[in-house]
């Protein structure tokens, strides 16, 4: 936005502000009203935001174990087996004699 757009913007919104002064609106518990609302909004907004990535983490961060689980139990089972086969020779070595 240019200097004089923003000298624009100024000058209507005090207009502005001056015209619900005389139609009797109290424009100061009116900027506190806002301001209040406003942040009562933007905190619920923000608690919800993290209320999701906290949900979503948690979500990512089980799947996470579920798979390492069960990479852990498949490593469990092939160590298993080979444990289980050890000595057990499934193929010849040929001589060289």
């Amino acid at each position: 936005m240019r200097l004089a757009e923003a000298i624009t913007v100024m000058i209507v919104a005090t207009f502005t502000l001056a015209q619900f002064g005389e139609a009797g609106i109290d424009v100061d518990a009116l900027a506190r009203q806002l301001q209040t609302e406003g942040a009562e909004t933007f905190v619920k907004s923000r608690n919800d935001l993290m209320s999701v990535i906290s949900s979503k983490g948690a979500s990512l961060n089980k799947n996470r174990t579920l798979k390492a689980v069960g990479s852990i139990k498949q490593h469990e089972a092939r160590e298993s087996k080979r444990a289980n086969t050890k000595g057990v020779c499934i193929w010849r070595h040929r001589s060289s004699h």
